[in-house]
């Protein structure tokens, strides 16, 4: 009776240390199977063809696959040991291209057994991705589909959810949808709606609105999935495609060009045929200025074609004769081919359009400038837009627009103006605040362009836009802060001005001026 006591007791102990154990134990399984699938991973994407290394990398992740079922059988409830298992298998499919069809097949289905079995316990984005993939390998598109959309659910912001899940769910829905039109832009919709940061299905849906000829809707979408003052060329020739299906050759003729002017060197050397388009279509339209300067551009700076730079300018100044910018450019170009009469010429005629603008004296932080302006904004005009006025006999008109501390900080204000031919332009307000700011890093105001293809940035040795306290000298003492301005003509903008409260600001004016230097 002891005996039988003694051996009871022993199996209660033992029972009861592995039972405190089994956690412990999974949890070692768990960590080495990770360590196993890891450098599996890592070997096979330094294997290349290497037929060893592709051996070593499978040998390693049924290693993994063995730790993973022994942590299941210690812990079975824990779903997230599944969803390892599920991952290393996917992977197996993945790395070993020698299998045969039926094998892939088998192993397909083995993960969505392997996935259903996980998601009872634990349901997870990359589980439901995994078995997409799955059934999308087997054929099941439509459920593959409904799977990648399940795995999207449980992201709640766009830069946490796997682009490979947002690629594969693009792909199919867009290939597979084609015949049901109002069900592929209502799930799009959704996906915008639930990742309105995702560029990807903004594009997607806008290359939809495109086939379905909503071209003002695509048009919006391929404007949002880049940034409309910089966009890349893709994006841009999909903006000129919906003005050239709406018969607006002028706008579209006008897209192509500034896609061209504002590319890079290396992506203007691909865009031949767009060049060759735009060459014949600026013969239909020869009186397009602002196209015919950007063309130019294009040829000048990324091309390297003087000769025909200079005629596309020539064209450019013939349409517009106040036109500065074709009459400073053709002075380089002539010069650079050695045509120094001709140079000599169009810089006098440059010069003489620079004379007939009023000049301004600028003090800015670096020292004085004069600008050749365009137009001036004093505090008197501005009142309307921007509010509350105060005499100050150091403004240049004897006012100035007071932003005040107290009234904390407000939305950035903004104002319409007209459309400038397309050049590079120096925007300039003038400021003073009447105590300097304790923190030299502190944002005061700031000065923007805006505007479809403007662009707009703080001139100096700086990366910010905003003007900061440090950059502010001396208090009671007016500046004049400069910002560079690329306009590519055609189209209107904004100025916009953002106080931060930070101090007591007084706005004495806004000049525009033609960038001379």
């Amino acid at each position: 009776m002891r005996r039988a006591i003694q051996i009871g007791i022993a199996i209660a102990v033992v029972y009861f240390c592995f039972s405190t154990m089994r956690p412990f134990l999974a949890q070692i399984s768990l960590e080495m199977g990770k360590g196993w699938m890891n450098q599996s991973t890592k070997t096979a994407q330094a294997a290349g063809k290497n037929s060893a290394r592709v051996a070593s990398a499978l040998r390693g992740l049924k290693m993994a696959d063995g730790f993973f079922r022994a942590a299941i059988n210690l812990t079975p409830s824990d779903g997230q040991v599944r969803l390892f298992l599920v991952y290393a298998t996917n992977l197996i499919v993945d790395i070993d291209k020698s299998m045969s069809l039926e094998r892939r097949n088998a192993t397909h289905k083995r993960v969505i057994a392997l996935a259903n079995n996980a998601m009872a316990f634990y349901v997870d984005n990359i589980i439901t991705w995994a078995r997409g993939m799955a059934n999308l390998r087997l054929g099941n598109v439509l459920i593959a589909i409904e799977d990648f959309e399940t795995a999207l659910h449980y992201y709640s912001t766009w830069s946490q959810a796997r682009r490979a899940i947002v690629g594969s769910y693009l792909q199919q829905l867009t290939r597979n949808y084609q015949r049901a039109p109002k069900v592929l832009v209502q799930r799009l919709e959704m996906l915008v709606h639930r990742f309105p940061e995702s560029r990807e299905a903004v594009e997607s849906l806008g290359k939809v609105y495109l086939n379905q000829k909503r071209y003002q809707d695509a048009r919006e979408c391929f404007l949002r999935a880049g940034n409309p003052s910089r966009l890349t060329p893709d994006l841009g020739l999909l903006v000129a495609r919906t003005y050239i299906y709406e018969r607006d050759s002028t706008r579209a003729l006008w897209e192509l060009c500034r896609i061209l002017a504002y590319s890079t060197p290396k992506t203007a050397k691909s865009m031949t045929q767009v060049a060759k388009t735009v060459a014949l279509r600026l013969k239909r339209a020869p009186k397009n200025a602002d196209a015919q300067y950007l063309f130019g551009v294009f040829q000048q700076d990324k091309m390297s074609d003087y000769n025909v730079a200079k005629q596309y300018y020539i064209n450019a100044f013939r349409n517009r004769m106040t036109y500065y910018f074709p009459a400073k450019r053709l002075a380089g170009v002539c010069k650079r081919l050695g045509q120094e009469d001709e140079a000599s010429s169009w810089r006098k005629a440059s010069e003489r359009l620079l004379g007939v603008l009023p000049k301004l004296r600028l003090i800015t932080p670096s020292g004085i400038k004069t600008a050749h302006c365009l137009f001036v904004r004093e505090a008197e005009s501005l009142s309307p837009i921007f509010g509350k006025t105060v005499q100050d006999s150091d403004a240049s008109g004897g006012k100035a627009v007071l932003f005040s501390q107290k009234d904390g900080r407000s939305q950035p204000i903004r104002f319409d103006c007209a459309a400038l031919p397309a050049g590079d332009y120096e925007l300039s307000f003038r400021i003073k605040i009447p105590e300097l700011v304790k923190s030299p890093r502190a944002p005061l105001i700031k000065l923007n362009a805006d505007g479809e293809g403007v662009r707009c940035r703080k001139m100096g040795n700086t990366s910010n836009s905003y003007v900061l306290a440090k950059e502010v000298r001396r208090a009671g003492v007016y500046w004049d802060f400069v910002y560079s301005v690329s306009h590519p003509g055609l189209m209107p903008y904004q100025i916009t001005v953002d106080f931060w409260a930070k101090s007591d600001i007084y706005l004495d004016r806004i000049a525009m001026a033609i960038k001379a230097d």
